[in-house]
């Protein structure tokens, strides 16, 4: 069952999303962003599909009230990340049940609609659009513990470990 939070207030604060933001940069080497709804905060934000926000940036952007999440950058900026977007529920079942190995260690949220699962792969630098959501090696993505518009939080169904396949 889908996590609601109808009065659309964030459900950790500020301080614990920036908290979050920079334990998943020193991790694994994400460039992140704090989201208002589904939009990043921060205006500049294309910028950082070649560089990595700065603590004041960060700092800045986590300090609007208005934030009610956070966001990773796909791409090289991020270590090569990549996230399959899959926006229908039984399509991302039918890879967890051909690919049930990968499916146990690759970080893997519920979204609002379905999952995203995050991965590697230094030859994936593009979005590509698919019949049941798409392939991002660019642009950014919510993540948890982000608040979707519709009230629904995104949550880890496998939280990033020690490394990212």
């Amino acid at each position: 069952m889908k996590s609601k939070n109808l009065d659309k207030t964030p459900p950790i604060s500020a301080k614990e999303l920036l908290d979050e933001a920079k334990r998943l940069a020193d991790a694994y080497g994400w460039a992140m962003l704090p989201v208002i709804g589904k939009k990043p905060a921060l205006k500049t934000w294309k910028q950082f599909q070649r560089e990595r926000p700065c603590e004041k940036e960060l700092l800045d952007g986590f300090g609007d009230p208005r934030v009610t999440g956070l966001a990773a950058i796909c791409g090289p900026v991020s270590n090569d990340l990549v996230v399959r977007d899959f926006d229908v529920v039984e399509a991302y079942q039918r890879w967890r049940r051909r690919s049930p190995g990968l499916a146990k260690v690759l970080p893997t949220s519920r979204t609002w609609r379905g999952y995203q699962v995050f991965y590697r792969s230094p030859t994936i630098k593009r979005i590509k659009q698919l019949a049941d959501g798409e392939n991002r090696g660019s642009g950014y993505v919510v993540i948890p513990p982000s608040l979707h518009p519709k009230g629904v939080l995104y949550e880890w169904v496998n939280k990033p470990g020690f490394e990212i396949p």
